[in-house]
């Protein structure tokens, strides 16, 4: 690739069985999202002087990302089962979206965040085996509690490793939940948040969740948060709640009942929640009694 390219189109490059080596000039600033894209013959990683763009998905072994790299580019370990350990060095400034979604059958299980991140996208990590993901003390954007990691004010959770917690009460300074922040945290089962303000779409998605409290001061909750809520049976969204997303309990195949203590109700809210009852006494709007 030729300097002077400095952006490079989503699947620019989409299905070519041929191609096994990639050499991105270093003019190339940004890469959209899957703008390499079933490369199956692909050999070797796809990066520049600042940029990581991709890891074969059959690359197998450890790795140490390259010291020059500022961001770890959108989708760029995407499906990479086969990776055993991921060192990302001091220097590295962006964890894009999806950028260390290895899949759940991924074989990573301990990441360290360097001093230097100052950006981590939604949904930036996912390893079915992680179990510890660690910050610099000296960065000045992201910490970890107990294992999760959060803002450095320790306003926002941010992500919570799948294999950390069965049971978790978190700090009341927590007013935000991340989007997939939860994502399948497959062994969480019970959560309280005491002061939480708002909750990400997709925050909990795909979770065994069988306790939740939602808690009085909660404003907002965002697309699917909690879809696919395996174990949920019941849920209260309180009164102060002025902003609800789409399909927000979707496909939560044992919910049979819904306490909502105001008048809002999103498209889809429960599309697809298989056990519940269209009886209206399962939906419930205590403080309503006018709607």
């Amino acid at each position: 690739m030729p300097e002077g390219v400095t952006y490079i189109e989503q699947r620019s490059f989409e299905q070519m069985p041929n191609l096994q080596r990639v050499y991105l000039a270093n003019s190339v600033q940004s890469v959209s999202s899957w703008a390499f894209y079933i490369l199956d013959a692909l050999q070797d990683p796809i990066y520049n002087d600042s940029l990581f763009v991709l890891m074969p998905e059959k690359y197998s072994g450890a790795y140490t990302i390259p010291s020059s790299i500022k961001v770890i580019c959108n989708k760029a370990f995407y499906g990479c089962t086969k990776v055993t350990s991921l060192t990302i060095p001091e220097g590295v400034e962006r964890i894009e979206s999806l950028s260390l979604f290895f899949s759940l059958n991924s074989m990573v299980k301990t990441l360290h965040i360097p001093s230097t991140v100052n950006y981590i996208g939604p949904n930036a990590i996912c390893s079915g085996r992680l179990e510890t993901v660690t910050v610099a003390a000296d960065n000045q954007h992201y910490t970890t509690w107990n294992g999760l990691v959060c803002t450095k004010d320790m306003k926002t959770l941010v992500y919570c490793p799948d294999r950390k917690y069965v049971y978790t009460t978190l700090p009341e300074s927590i007013e935000h939940i991340a989007p997939f922040a939860f994502y399948v945290a497959s062994n969480l089962y019970k959560l309280e948040m005491p002061n939480v303000k708002t909750i990400g779409e997709n925050a909990f998605v795909q979770n065994n969740l069988e306790s939740l409290t939602l808690p009085a001061c909660l404003e907002e909750i965002g697309n699917e948060a909690f879809s696919e809520s395996f174990d949920l049976t019941s849920v209260t969204i309180p009164a102060s709640v002025t902003n609800i997303g789409e399909e927000v309990f979707s496909y939560s195949r044992k919910l049979n009942k819904a306490v909502i203590n105001n008048a809002i109700i999103g498209k889809g809210q429960f599309y697809k929640a298989t056990c519940f009852s269209a009886v209206p006494k399962t939906l419930v709007r205590p403080h309503a009694s006018s709607q």
